[in-house]
């Protein structure tokens, strides 16, 4: 029905004016029983104020207490009828209420007034009180103020109900009126559905007999009604499409929805619109339709809905698709050509009918010019006329034709095609025809006319070359041979060409010579190629080949390796022999390191525990040159294992912040001792900037200066020796660090300065026997400066002295406190602090020797020591008691250090123990074996051989590292007070 939303409009109005009737009739009746309530109030106010008037006089004027307690008890009750008149009345009674109110409050207070005077009995009193002119006058203004009250209430009562009325007359018309307009509507609405049926049964027999889909919707797109046709394309049931939309029927992912948007937008405003698009059916089928959409208006032009009739195009969009991509493709084919090919198409006359852009670059011509004129205009007679009769009476056969010809340009430049001619048969419209695809063969035909003219100029140089010149194909074919060929390859130079090069190559190098002449075609060349090749004599020749591919040929020069092949294997193999001899050595050295510092550590021990013991004054010199030859053989020692790590590779410097002047000045005060024991003047002079810390190998700077300071003070007899060190900030790098020992010794001159530097080498040999020394201290100075990328100068004149210079560039680094330096004591007979407690030690070292040497030396500070024989019995021993510290040997039987160390830590973990501080003291002094002993869990490594102050600085750098390791452990120990310091002045 066109005019429901009308009706519904119609009809919500009558719901409304119900609802209006429904509250205006509860209103009515609302007021109507206030009207009711309000009158009985005011009725009950009247009497039961004529009832307490009354009570109170008789009271006063008989005493009677009856009349008493009846105004007492009607007293609330007036109370009530008056809140009762209140509440129900109109608002407008409201105020004269209030006055009402109070004019029985004034009235109420006389009349108890006389009746408590009638209650002390004075009867006469209370009777004057209730005659008295106040009494009346305030019994006068309570009924004036009352009267006035219900009148007006009444009256605003009555006046509401007569509006309620006339409100409920008129809703009741209006009613009458909104039925009177939908029974209008209603009949509007039926005459034009009569006329929608007529012309919707019209439509349809219509419909029925077209062979098209045909579609009616409403405007909200839903389907009203649709045809067979439609039925059958789509594959759906009439009752399945009804109040579907069209799209959510049939479109599919690959329908194109910017189509969809455009319909929908000239639907939204009422218009037509057309449209291919792809659909699927029910069954999944995809087909395609053109879409004629159209409003459909009513008599008053409202629009009703779209017709939309389809026309199924399947069939002619896949042949016009087909027929698109045979078209781009025959475009992309003729692309193709026309970049890299020359055509021209020629009638059975021979009359040119096409020619592409290519052969209009190629000859000169534009393309005016060469159609309708025949192939001649091209042609530069170097032919014979046979040649061209020869390819007429092959395409005029019907079969095509292939050859070079050579062709002539406007411009008269002669330029060669591949050509190839392909005839097509007739067809209804037009002749048989002639398809020419050309290919420039300019190039070619240039390059090898220059190398056939190379090759006539090349061949004395490819006679008298005595390496082999080849050139070959791309398929690896001789073309060309030097005459070096026979000796290098044992084949005669005419016996190879036209043969495959592969066919000489030893078997084991076949494939890897494939991949090489692969590589020569990706790559266009290949240098250094080592093949072997079969010679006839039954030899293997080993043959080195450099090649270029150019153009369609590879160019290659070869020579026979076999010798130089061998040599360098010979040299290789020697050279492994040297690593080897290099490697044990090395071994033996750190063996050798391992052995002496063994009985070494029993002469320094034994010497240092004996020096602090009585001695005669010849005594006490004796023990002097024996520790101070052990001091210089333990020197010795430790240059000969640097000058092996050196040339093993495996000496490295340990970067970390250092005080600069405190490691200068430790190597001075030795250095002093024996300069005033020569009589030699000793100075130190530092420099500007040379105090705080520097990042770099402290121990290495320190072994320079040691060195240079030795050497100063041995080859000077008089004199003086003079350490200087200045310091350069620079602002872009390191500080450069110069540190100068200036002697009067005895110099050298430039030829001695020469070798100076070589190792075991020095001045001569009666220096040597003068001297002594070995030669290795400068070398190794020399190689720890280069180390550090530093520079070492020597100035020196034979007789006056010598002046050695290292400039080493340090970092400058900022820090709170330098780092400790290892310095070794000034005097090791000094005395040595008593212990406030005696720590618990356990010895494990199997060398008997080194066993007393450590008790000796421990012996006076009162310490308990306790000595197993391998790492076995240390675990063991220590499992059972508490011990302060472990002094463990790597190097034992049953058991080394190194695996004992690392069963006490695991045990330690294991049972929650304190950790026990160790230190390896082994004879072993390297670099790595440093790093082991750390690794396994030692807190120190001591180095053998030992003195008193090396061991006991040992000691207590070992109790400092632990307790810094695991401070918790320490406190939470039972001996941790035990843990005492062993120090020297």
């Amino acid at each position: 029905m066109k005019s429901i939303p009308k009706f519904l409009a119609v009809t919500f109005a009558i719901f409304v004016l119900a609802a209006a009737s429904a509250w205006q009739f509860a209103s009515y009746r609302d007021v109507n029983m206030r009207q009711i309530m309000f009158t009985q109030a005011s009725g009950d106010i009247k009497n039961l104020d004529e009832i307490l008037s009354m009570s109170a006089m008789m009271y006063a004027a008989t005493g009677d207490k009856r009349w008493a307690e009846r105004h007492k008890e009607h007293s609330p009750m007036l109370d009530a009828a008056l809140t009762k008149a209140h509440n129900v009345g109109p608002i407008v009674s409201h105020h004269t209420l209030d006055a009402v109110n109070r004019a029985n409050q004034d009235l109420t207070t006389l009349e108890l007034t006389a009746i408590d005077q009638a209650d002390q009995g004075r009867l006469a009193e209370a009777q004057a009180t209730l005659a008295s002119q106040a009494y009346q006058n305030s019994k006068r203004n309570y009924r004036e103020a009352l009267t006035t009250s219900l009148k007006s209430g009444s009256l605003a009562i009555q006046l509401e109900k007569q509006r309620i009325q006339t409100g409920f007359l008129i809703t009741i018309i209006l009613v009458g009126i909104a039925l009177v307009l939908i029974f209008e509507l209603w009949r509007q609405d039926r005459e034009a559905t009569q006329k929608e049926k007529i012309r919707y049964r019209e439509f349809a027999r219509f419909a029925e007999l077209a062979r098209n889909p045909v579609i009616r919707t409403d405007t909200q797109r839903c389907i009203t009604w649709v045809n067979d046709a439609y039925l059958a394309l789509t594959g759906y049931t009439y009752d399945e499409v009804i109040g579907k939309k069209p799209g959510a029927l049939s479109h599919c992912p690959q329908t194109d929805q910017k189509e969809v948007a455009r319909i929908m937008a000239a639907m939204d405003a009422g218009r037509a619109a057309s449209a291919t698009l792809l659909n699927r059916s029910k069954t999944g089928r995809l087909y395609w339709i053109n879409l004629d959409i159209q409003p459909l208006y009513d008599d008053k032009h409202q629009l009703e809905g779209f017709q939309a009739i389809e026309t199924d195009v399947t069939d002619l969009v896949e042949a016009q698709r087909r027929a698109d991509d045979a078209l781009a493709d025959l475009h992309a084919y003729q692309k193709a050509l026309d970049e890299h090919s020359i055509i021209s198409i020629a009638d059975q006359y021979g009359k040119i009918e096409f020619v592409n852009d290519r052969f209009c670059e190629i000859s000169g011509y534009t393309r005016e010019e060469l159609i309708g004129t025949d192939h001649r205009i091209v042609q530069s007679g170097l032919h014979d006329p046979t040649y061209f009769e020869q390819m007429r009476t092959t395409i005029l056969k019907g079969q095509s034709w292939h050859g070079e010809v050579s062709n002539k340009a406007k411009d008269g430049s002669i330029y060669w095609v591949d050509a190839t001619v392909v005839p097509l048969p007739a067809t209804q419209t037009k002749g048989p025809r002639f398809v020419s695809v050309l290919y420039d063969l300019t190039e070619r035909k240039r390059a090898e006319s220059k190398l056939k003219d190379a090759l006539n100029q090349s061949s004395t140089f490819f006679d008298v070359s005595p390496e082999l010149l080849c050139i070959f194909d791309t398929e690896g074919r001789a073309v060309r041979m030097s005459k070096a060929s026979e000796k290098i390859l044992g084949v005669a130079e005419a016996d190879l060409i036209g043969r495959n090069a592969l066919d000489l190559i030893h078997p084991d190098d076949r494939d890897r010579t494939i991949k090489a002449v692969i590589a020569i075609r990706d790559t266009r060349d290949v240098m250094d190629f080592v093949a072997r090749f079969c010679h006839p004599s039954g030899e293997v020749r080993s043959v080195e080949w450099r090649a270029k591919a150019v153009g369609t040929y590879i160019y290659a020069t070869a020579r026979d390796v076999t010798e130089r092949l061998a040599t360098e294997a010979e040299l290789l193999a020697a050279r492994e022999q040297a690593e080897a001899a290099n490697r044990a050595k090395s071994s033996f050295l750190a063996n050798m390191s391992h052995e002496i510092r063994t009985p070494l550590n029993g002469v320094i021990g034994v010497v240092g525990a004996l020096a602090r013991t009585e001695l005669t004054p010849n005594q006490r010199e004796m023990v002097d040159l024996i520790q101070s030859s052990g001091e210089t053989l333990e020197l010795l020692l430790s240059d000969i294992l640097d000058v092996s790590k050196i040339e093993a590779g495996k000496f490295s410097l340990q970067l970390e912040p250092f005080d600069l002047r405190k490691t200068i000045e430790a190597t001075a005060q030795v250095m002093q001792t024996r300069a005033e024991e020569k009589g030699l003047g000793f100075h130190v002079r530092f420099g500007p900037g040379t105090d705080g810390l520097f990042e770099g190998d402290g121990i290495r700077v320190k072994q320079i200066v040691s060195n240079l300071a030795s050497n100063a003070v041995k080859f000077t007899q008089k004199g003086h020796v003079e350490i200087g060190v200045t310091a350069t900030d620079r602002g872009d790098g390191p500080c450069q660090i110069m540190i100068s020992v200036k002697d009067t010794g005895i110099g050298f001159d430039e030829e001695t300065k020469q070798r100076l530097f070589a190792r075991f080498e020095q001045a001569d040999a009666s220096i040597t026997k003068n001297f002594g020394g070995t030669g290795l201290g400068l070398s190794i100075c020399r190689t720890l400066t280069d180390m550090m990328d530093g520079q070492f100068l020597v100035t020196s004149e034979a007789g006056i002295g010598s002046l050695f210079s290292v400039i080493l560039p340090l970092p400058r680094v900022q820090a709170e406190a330098s780092p400790k330096a290892e310095t070794r004591p000034a005097d090791e007979h000094a005395a040595i602090a008593p212990v406030s407690r005696s720590l618990a030690i356990l010895l494990a070292e199997d060398h008997l020797v080194n066993q007393r040497v450590v008790a000796m030396i421990l012996e006076p500070h009162g310490v308990d020591l306790t000595i197993a024989q391998n790492g076995q019995e240390a675990v063991a021993l220590w499992q059972e008691r508490h011990f302060d510290l472990i002094l463990m040997d790597m190097q034992m039987p049953v058991m080394d250090g190194l695996t004992a160390t690392r069963t006490i830590r695991d045990l330690e973990a294991k049972a929650g123990r304190d950790r026990t501080p160790i230190a390896m003291v082994s004879a072993n002094a390297m670099k790595e074996h440093i790093t082991q002993s750390l690794a396994c869990g030692c807190d120190h490594h001591i180095s053998k051989p030992i003195t008193p102050s090396t061991l006991l600085t040992g000691i207590d750098a070992t109790l400092t590292a632990s307790e810094s390791a695991s401070k918790e452990a320490l406190q939470g120990s039972p001996h941790a007070n035990a843990k005492s310091r062993l120090a020297f002045p």
